[in-house]
């Protein structure tokens, strides 16, 4: 980063505020460390021992403090009107924004990693407290951190959410709805295990397993529900519910992968506007669905980030970020950013995407997939090359052949990694194991063909040995 300018603010921290000028080029891939978090049209992010407010483009920093020791383990952070709010295992802080002023500060008595909501007026913290066998939730004054209310009972915390003048509680068994400023239960109503909640004029919108279910938001009577299947991923806007659900595993016999698909659901009548065919995950299901203007952008386990035309669900682009999870997009400057954690080629912070959406080619990707695999995990043994074993990169899938061997062609952009799964066999019964593996693909000068892909597979579920 370039510093064009900068002051010192006190705080009791060590801040300070700091302008800089980022390049400005095409769409570029960047790594970036730890995590961002949206605050308004800016970001707030820790890199090192630092809180960094910056525009949206993840570069050009507004403010900027030191972190104390104590407090670099953040279990969680919120952006609520004017303020910021950090949570760590111990305590709660709240900082002006944008200057990063600390305004107050209070101790906790909950167990790591409490769940903390909030908005201008209240901050939620949840979670299970040190001194007590029950869960609880406390609601602070956003304003102040004075205690406004306190629920503990058994079952409660599986969700707290904020929506208008009421607060609303996830408990194992039922799902309430409090007044935000005293606590009163307004209305309770017998549905488990929520997670999530969207409100829109007088309409709640919860998922709960694999169903969308339309409340109504004075008395939680249901309006209606449809089976849309299990969510791994959510967005709201305007009355529209995007969601990224599984419909079942990309390998049956195995329970490995998924099947996703990303659909658009009216909240008011819960009519699935659109739904794309399924597309392929091997990895574990990721909650990676965010909004950028007009487009949903998904991505999966495996760093296939898909833009979808946010009216229709049509494809724009697929771009391959070599692994990803948690998205966050903005656009600042006249361009657009997205923001996600990625492991490829060793990496383990955000990629930044920014620019126009890259050019989608045709490329041809081939290899070879070879196993250690053994009779039992401690002989070893040679790779031999693999038959059989599924693969998938980008937007396309294959099976190996008698030598291990794959060919396809693969339509996209940006970075390529080959994944590949497939059985071990295994005489315990209720009992699925496999191997899996991946390796990313070195691209040649015309970047239509690619180097030789040689994938090794190791065990990933091992039981019954």
């Amino acid at each position: 980063m370039r510093v064009s300018s900068t002051r010192i603010a006190s705080n009791g921290y060590g801040s300070h505020v700091r302008g800089v000028v980022g390049p400005s080029r095409g769409w570029t891939v960047e790594s970036r460390p730890n995590w961002h978090h949206p605050a308004g049209d800016r970001l707030l992010h820790v890199e090192g021992d630092r809180l960094l407010l910056t525009e949206g483009d993840g570069e050009t920093v507004v403010a900027a403090m030191d972190v104390p020791d104590e407090q670099r383990f953040v279990a969680g952070t919120i952006v609520a009107g004017p303020s910021t709010f950090l949570v760590t295992g111990g305590r709660i802080d709240a900082f002006a924004l944008p200057s990063l002023i600390l305004r107050w500060t209070r101790e906790l008595t909950f167990r790591p990693h409490p769940r903390v909501v909030g908005n201008s007026e209240v901050v939620l913290v949840g979670g299970d407290a040190r001194s007590t066998v029950l869960p609880r939730v406390v609601a602070l004054d956003a304003q102040t951190g004075a205690t406004l209310w306190t629920k503990s009972a058994p079952g409660l915390g599986v969700g707290t959410w904020l929506a208008g003048d009421a607060a609303y509680l996830g408990y194992h068994d039922r799902f309430v709805a409090v007044d935000l400023r005293t606590g009163i239960d307004r209305w309770s109503t017998a549905l488990p295990n929520l997670t999530a909640l969207f409100a829109h004029g007088g309409t709640l919108a919860v998922l709960a397993d694999d169903a969308l279910i339309a409340l109504d938001a004075s008395n939680g009577h249901e309006r209606a529900r449809t089976k849309v299947g299990s969510a791994h991923g959510a967005a709201h806007r305007d009355g529209i519910v995007y969601l990224k659900v599984t419909t079942g595993p990309a390998v049956p016999a195995l329970n490995v992968g998924a099947l996703e698909s990303v659909l658009a659901v009216d909240m008011a009548s819960l009519q699935v506007m659109w739904r794309t065919a399924p597309y392929l995950t091997l990895g574990e299901p990721q909650e990676s669905l965010a909004l950028l203007g007009e487009d949903v952008l998904a991505c999966t386990n495996e760093g296939v980030l898909r833009t979808l035309d946010a009216r229709s669900g049509a494809l724009r682009a697929t771009i391959g970020l070599g692994r990803c999870s948690a998205l966050l997009a903005r656009e600042h400057g006249g361009q657009r950013w997205v923001h996600t954690l990625s492991f490829s080629r060793g990496d383990e912070g955000p990629v930044r995407l920014r620019g126009g959406a890259p050019s989608s080619r045709t490329m041809r990707v081939t290899g070879v997939v070879m196993t250690t695999a053994a009779p039992s995990p401690n002989v070893a043994r040679t790779p031999t090359p693999r038959a059989g074993a599924l693969v998938s990169a980008l937007d396309a899938t294959a099976v190996t052949d008698a030598a291990g061997r794959f060919d396809m062609k693969v339509q996209g952009s940006g970075a390529i990694t080959v994944h590949a799964v497939a059985p071990v066999s295994d005489s315990s019964k209720g009992c699925g194991r496999y191997e899996s593996g991946f390796a990313p693909v070195t691209a040649r000068g015309d970047e239509r063909e690619h180097e030789p892909v040689a994938l090794i597979l190791s065990r990933e579920c091992v039981c019954g040995d």
